[in-house]
């Protein structure tokens, strides 16, 4: 697994009994880190849910944790995050970026991203290896509870037409809903993409528009205003609670609006 494979990775060693300082540079990561670790890690993330990750004007309370840290763990995509890891003076940090690829609000994928953040944390604190190793497996339990409960209460709503932000449109699509039209690639949706899906929602009896609160909370009102159609915000990242609360809140939050 490749729980054993980053455990081949060279990596600074903590001091027994100390807690690993994981600085986690969104949310989705600080969510995992957080049920990983538990009590063997001090986590701070530098960016809250609620913002969009792909923009962030680094401050110098962050550039602090970041010289105070074991490692820190990003994506590959936030440039704001490599221009402060290159100006840090702790020229120890172990700087990991996470290579799980896809929407971390999906289930099988977040749990591959608890595999992989498991294995970047013992190859730090290999002392605290099987701690992470059991944390890993209930952390699994719990998501695969929560699918399986969600995916239940979603039967009855499979295949119903939805308009939904690119952001959103994995989550909506696990959900077992038809995804007829998108908008919002780049952020904030063009005339083109309102246009198209305006067309697309009269054409398909649309039921809900979604938008994703991290690319503009109110980027699809315009077209569920045209369409007299039910819309809600969803969070694409963990908010102050749990994935897993996330994941049951954002599943609740749509099962509503389609009842």
């Amino acid at each position: 697994m490749f729980f054993n494979m980053v455990l081949l990775l060279s990596a600074p060693a903590v001091t027994a009994n100390a807690k690993i300082r994981v600085v986690a540079a969104t949310a989705d990561i600080g969510a995992i880190v957080t049920e990983i670790g538990r009590e063997n890690v001090d986590v701070t993330t530098l960016l809250p849910g609620k913002m969009c990750p792909g923009h962030c004007d680094v401050n110098p309370g962050m550039m602090k944790k970041i010289e105070q840290a074991d490692i820190v763990i990003s994506h590959e995509w936030e440039n704001w995050i490599r221009g402060a890891l290159a100006s840090t003076r702790n020229k120890s940090v172990h700087k990991v970026p996470a290579k799980t690829a896809g929407n971390w609000m999906i289930p099988q994928i977040n749990i591959k991203a608890a595999w992989e953040i498991a294995g970047i944390l013992a190859s730090v604190d290999k002392v605290n290896t099987v701690r992470y190793r059991e944390n890993l497996g209930k952390y699994i339990v719990s998501i695969n509870y929560a699918s399986s409960d969600i995916s239940r209460r979603f039967r009855k709503y499979a295949g119903r037409n939805i308009i939904s932000s690119e952001r959103q449109k994995p989550f909506i699509e696990w959900l077992g809903l038809n995804v007829v039209s998108v908008y919002g690639a780049g952020g904030e949706p063009d005339a083109r993409e309102i246009a198209a899906a305006i067309s697309a929602g009269r054409n398909t009896k649309v039921a809900l528009v979604v938008d994703n609160l991290q690319s503009g909370p109110k980027a699809g009102k315009s077209i569920a205003d045209e369409l007299k159609a039910r819309r809600i915000v969803l969070t694409n990242f963990p908010d102050d609670n749990s994935y897993v609360e996330t994941l049951r809140k954002n599943a609740e939050l749509v099962e509503r609006a389609l009842k």
